[in-house]
């Protein structure tokens, strides 16, 4: 395992393990490895429609990060 391999993974803390996780997922894979099937295009298509229709009813990244971060902690 990568854990025995790299000891100093075992030091960090868990919201190091986390960031350190997300940082390899980006550097692992780009959009060119992730194939939508063209239903899955069809319906992000659909979605984004709507979401330029009714913008009023679209809730900004930053509020549910925030709201998020407020529940469940950072």
């Amino acid at each position: 395992m990568i854990k025995e391999r790299i000891p100093a993974i075992e030091k960090l803390s868990k919201k190091e393990k986390i960031l350190l996780a997300g940082e390899l997922w980006d550097e692992a894979f780009t959009e060119e490895d992730v194939e939508l099937t063209e239903d899955q295009k069809e319906e992000l298509n659909k979605r984004i429609k709507y979401a330029e229709k009714h913008p009023d009813e679209m809730i900004p990244w930053e509020q549910v990060r925030d709201e998020i971060r407020e529940k469940y902690g950072r």
